[in-house]
């Protein structure tokens, strides 16, 4: 067989999309360290090594790969296998990666070596080799979060069926079933079969990585004494991991507890004070404690790193501590300008609509504007549940019923005559509310009492 014909089993193989591989940022993303999941670790990074390449950063790419071989040096034979997760298929992915970026950077002799030295991936055939297969392309569909979560979770599913008794692949399943159910089907509180594969995973493997999430799982299950449990003797544990203890900040900042949340970010931070997750998270431990000035250092420089949620969090302490002199709807419209994210988008032009109408009474642009943020995503559950925090911090409307109970009503009773272009708006608004009032009374003629 020609070495060119070999069957290669790598990101740059698996038909990834490449418009989510060109929006990647790995500044936003909390970075997974080889002492915290080392299979994890790797697949991640060898991600991000075809994500730059997409992006046409090649040396970036190059040096990626090297830290991605790196990783899979430090790799442990036997307790990957402990695992159930081939070590021949990961060193087949970082070899079949290398290949492929050597090529690109016309690294010849290099190429030539990686391409000689792989095994055709046809001959991975048993059940372990396979189910690892299936487990790290659903790692790499796992890097776009809720973008990517469908496409993850049939792979998973067949990494979790070929190898059943995996911590990883249970843990991504039930990652990615949480995104489903948040971003997706739009339910706060977690599934039973989500609930399964997390749980899986920490009893398969009972590390502070799992358990993090697991902690989370219970948190959002409202089993709180549990929740508290974990995150406690995660923290007694005293993990060096930087995204073991943003978690573990971010979660007892929830909690009140700011001396260990203080704690567990200060640790964090000793690895990268420059972090955007990092100084996102002070900043609302911060503003947690009413210190907004402070607050507002700290997510401003997370929102210049590329962090919107930061840059949202910080316009929302300037509003309380200027008292109505910060410029909220040019930052607003600067943000979007930046934005690509599809959730963040929507929920910026909602902002920005709320502020056309109860601050600027401008009914026209907050029509407008509130027509682009349902068009992005109708079904989104932000437009049932958006905090309304240009009137009030603790006020949640329903888009739906705002529109058309109030501002279509008070609409067409100041204007007589209506532009085309304003027609065309209120009726596509109006199209919209209807149809939510007819799936919602379908859903009610469809319950049994």
């Amino acid at each position: 067989m020609e070495e060119t014909q070999k069957s290669l089993e790598c990101p740059f193989t698996w038909g990834i999309d490449e418009d989510m591989a060109r929006e990647f940022d790995e500044s936003q993303e909390i970075v997974v360290e080889v002492d915290e999941q080392p299979v994890l670790a790797l697949v991640n990074s060898l991600s991000i090594t075809y994500f730059l390449a997409v992006q046409k950063n090649h040396s970036d790419a190059l040096k990626k790969l090297h830290e991605s071989q790196e990783i899979f040096k430090q790799l442990d034979k036997r307790t990957v296998e402990n695992d159930a997760t081939s070590y021949q298929v990961l060193k087949h992915i970082t070899q079949a990666t290398a290949y492929h970026v050597y090529t690109l950077v016309d690294m010849r002799s290099e190429a030539k070596k990686a391409m000689s030295e792989l095994k055709d991936s046809k001959a991975f055939r048993s059940k372990l080799e396979l189910g690892s297969i299936y487990g790290c392309r659903s790692i790499v569909w796992s890097c776009f979060h809720e973008a990517g979560c469908q496409r993850v979770v049939p792979l998973a599913e067949a990494a979790v069926s070929s190898s059943p008794t995996c911590s990883l692949w249970h843990y991504i399943l039930g990652k990615s079933l949480r995104h489903v159910r948040r971003n997706v089907d739009g339910l706060d509180k977690p599934s039973p079969r989500e609930k399964s594969c997390l749980l899986r995973s920490y009893e398969l493997s009972p590390i502070p990585f799992y358990g993090i999430h697991v902690a989370q799982m219970y948190r959002e299950s409202e089993e709180r004494e549990k929740c508290r449990k974990i995150y406690s003797d995660i923290y007694e544990s005293r993990p060096t991991s930087a995204g073991i203890n943003l978690r573990l900040g971010k979660a007892f900042t929830s909690f009140n507890d700011f001396l260990k949340a203080e704690e567990c970010l200060n640790r964090a931070g000793k690895k990268n004070k420059q972090n955007p997750m990092y100084l996102h998270y002070k900043g609302c431990l911060y503003r947690k404690q009413k210190k907004l000035k402070k607050a507002a250092v700290y997510l401003k420089e997370a929102g210049k790193n590329g962090n919107h949620r930061a840059d949202f969090d910080y316009a929302e302490v300037m509003m309380r501590l200027s008292r109505g002199t910060f410029d909220y709807l040019g930052h607003l419209q600067r943000m979007f300008e930046k934005c690509e994210n599809v959730n963040f988008k929507q929920t910026i032009l909602l902002h920005i609509s709320m502020q056309f109408y109860y601050k600027k009474t401008d009914l026209d642009s907050a029509l407008k504007n509130l027509l682009k943020a349902i068009e992005l995503n109708p079904d989104s559950k932000q437009l049932k549940n958006f905090r309304n925090i240009t009137i009030d911090w603790n006020e949640y409307l329903n888009i739906f019923d705002l529109v058309s109970d109030v501002l279509l009503p008070l609409y067409l009773k100041r204007r007589q005559e209506l532009s085309a272009n304003m027609e065309n708006v209120v009726k596509s608004l109006k199209h919209h509310c209807d149809k939510q009032r007819n799936e919602l009374s379908a859903s009610f003629q469809g319950m049994t009492l």
